[in-house]
């Protein structure tokens, strides 16, 4: 994880401070925004379609977007970055070939595209979740770590694996730095490590009570015709009024029509009927939802319906 070794003065003011860099991700953040808003306006059914692979066609955008303007075709800068007169440049100084920009993205972009993605219960509960958390927690907080401690330089783990450094748009010639901190290549170490072995942990905690309530809800709900995805969560939440419980599901739904509440009431029952201890809670409420999440973008149209138990349960004798 070393730079290339150099004896010589890092010459600090080259290189992008913080501020310009985050300013510069912010600019192309929503540059990129806009363009998942526009497909959105003329395309939304679509990629409500596209589900959970939606995140997946973001990625490919912002891939796109970054690989191909942070490389040598767009003298290493994106829109935001010219504003800001900043570059990602190579140890020779010169702008990255395509396929290192583009690697370069990859490892900063995927702990964002995976995070969040509509993963089913089987993937979460398969060796599959501790690749997922690999990449998501160890690859993406250890980027945030180098990108806040590696000073002066700001190289982060996706600089990292290109040898790129970011720097001042006026700068020539070859880059000399020093080699990043053991300390650093330390607390990526660990990083790295405590977020591969997390899952062995929380596998574990979802076979115990009331997770594994939580998770038999969560299937029973995501096999219901017209649900996508689903989400179920139990709390609690703090008023004047005092302490109140409340399970919580939340459906995404293949058709627009979130004012179903028959729908409702049917998802409210199979999580109580799930969760044994559904009936201690003090409201059931359930969210109905449709819509698209690409990563750079997302829309929903949305309804939620809140009731205690007793009420559920009248609703549908009523309807009987």
């Amino acid at each position: 994880m070393n730079d290339r070794v150099n004896t010589e003065k890092v010459d600090a003011p080259i290189f992008a401070g913080a501020w310009r860099r985050l300013g510069a991700f912010a600019i192309d953040g929503v540059l990129l925004g806009l363009v998942g808003i526009g497909a959105g306006y003329f395309l939304f059914d679509t990629l409500v379609d596209i589900g959970g692979w939606g995140r997946l066609l973001g990625f490919v955008v912002a891939l796109a977007y970054f690989g191909t303007l942070n490389s040598r075709i767009g003298n290493g800068q994106t829109l935001g970055k010219r504003l800001l007169k900043i570059k990602v440049a190579g140890d020779d100084g010169a702008a990255l070939p395509l396929h290192k920009a583009a690697l370069r993205f990859a490892v900063l972009g995927t702990p964002w595209f995976l995070n969040g993605a509509w993963f089913s219960a089987e993937v979460l509960l398969s060796p599959l979740i501790y690749l997922l958390a690999l990449a998501v927690f160890g690859v993406g907080l250890s980027i945030i770590y180098l990108f806040l401690f590696n000073r002066p330089t700001r190289k982060s783990l996706h600089d990292l694996a290109v040898s790129s450094y970011v720097v001042r748009s006026e700068s020539v010639g070859s880059i000399a730095a020093s080699p990043i901190g053991r300390a650093h290549a330390v607390v990526v170490t660990v990083l790295l490590v405590a977020a591969a072995a997390a899952p062995f942990f929380t596998m574990r905690l979802a076979e115990r009570e009331p997770f594994a309530a939580l998770l038999e809800a969560y299937r029973a709900i995501s096999a219901e015709p017209g649900v996508v995805y689903a989400t179920v969560n139990k709390g609690w939440s703090s008023s004047v009024a005092g302490t109140s419980t409340y399970l919580s599901v939340l459906a995404y739904l293949a058709d627009p029509r979130v004012d179903d509440a028959a729908k409702a009431g049917r998802l409210a029952r199979l999580a109580m009927q799930a969760d044994a201890s559904g009936m201690q809670v003090d409201v059931v409420q359930v969210t109905l939802v449709y819509g698209y999440d690409i990563g750079i973008a997302s829309a929903y149209r949305s309804q939620s319906y809140g009731h205690t138990p007793a009420e559920w349960n009248e609703a549908s004798a009523a309807k009987e």
